[in-house]
């Protein structure tokens, strides 16, 4: 779902005009980041759907990918922030742009902390090589 807002509002991001160096809309991270995003939530439920090794393993990677990309996003949102902040905010722009961003950051962030905590998840699921079942003799 994060993904979903995140792309939105990267397509307004991008539609908008610019008096300062667009970071977000060059570097493409509110697209490919997103997609990101919603392949690996979507392989989450799958693999909690289907308890196959193969589906966990890859639902790891996918969303270790997406905590490093979910990183990266939030490296460069902070820099466009810093960029917007010193520009003339009496300009109507720079303040919509400067709220886009914000409200991307405030998605980002809760998705790289999912991100990781899945992953921690995903590892214990696949490294765990010892059977949790217990056998009980009856009397």
């Amino acid at each position: 779902m994060t993904g979903v807002v995140v792309f939105f509002l990267g397509v307004l991001l991008t539609i908008n005009d610019y008096n300062y160096p667009a970071i977000l809309v060059y570097s493409g991270i509110t697209y490919w980041g997103s997609c990101i995003f919603i392949i690996a939530g979507s392989l989450s439920v799958a693999a909690q759907d289907k308890l196959h090794p193969s589906v966990v393993k890859a639902s790891l990677g996918i969303n270790v990918f997406s905590a490093i990309t979910a990183g990266l996003a939030i490296l460069l949102m902070s820099i466009q922030l810093a960029v917007i902040s010193m520009m003339d905010p009496s300009l109507y722009a720079e303040y919509f742009s400067l709220r886009i961003v914000g409200v991307m950051l405030v998605f980002t962030i809760p998705q790289f902390i999912i991100s990781i905590c899945v992953s921690a998840f995903a590892c214990k699921a696949s490294c765990n090589t010892h059977s949790t079942l217990v056998n009980v003799a009856l009397n």
